[in-house]
């Protein structure tokens, strides 16, 4: 099962311009569709509305140069590239809120086979505020997520915080592991 599932409408626009790659811009409110992340533990039902927003260049790599995905818990500013031939070479996202735990920019790189590391850079991690359980169906990757966290701050419990350390982080389907 993907992340993402169902049906939408969307509003496309398709530029060919002769000798150039294809170029798309999409917008969508996301009724219909299901979307599913996993290892954040976030999900977005059929019937819940939220904004999709992308320009693409297409070709045999081809990249999402901006997209703006917003949705109960979710907010995500960034671009996406391909690798050659197919897959996830990197999403990086300026700005990646999710829920009250999350508030950080983010770097998910494809390693092939459907797997991803993470990296934060920056930001928040409130692990208080985390979901229990690691997700909920789908997301590709299903069990452990390396995450390599250079975090402005990282809140353990109430009265505990780190800040200004790197750490690595192992996202678990039963919770997080890692050295602080």
């Amino acid at each position: 099962q993907g992340w993402l599932g169902g049906e939408t409408g969307a509003d496309i626009t398709l530029d060919l311009a002769k000798g150039k790659p294809a170029r798309l811009h999409l917008e969508s409110d996301l009724v219909g569709a299901t979307l599913s992340v996993a290892p954040l533990s976030w999900s977005k039902g059929a019937k819940t509305r939220g904004k999709l927003a992308l320009d693409a260049v297409l070709g045999t790599a081809p990249e999402v140069t901006a997209l703006s995905l917003t949705a109960p818990g979710l907010a995500a500013q960034g671009r996406i590239t391909t690798k050659a031939g197919g897959g996830l070479d990197l999403a990086s996202f300026a700005s990646l809120k999710v829920g009250n735990w999350l508030d950080a920019p983010a770097d998910i790189r494809g390693t092939g086979k459907a797997g991803i590391t993470v990296a934060l850079n920056g930001g928040t991690l409130d692990l208080r505020n985390r979901p229990s359980g690691g997700g909920g169906g789908g997301g590709g990757t299903g069990g452990n997520v390396p995450i390599k966290a250079n975090l402005d701050r990282l809140v353990v419990s109430s009265g505990i915080a780190i800040t200004g350390k790197s750490r690595n982080i192992l996202q678990r389907s039963r919770g997080v592991d890692g050295t602080f």
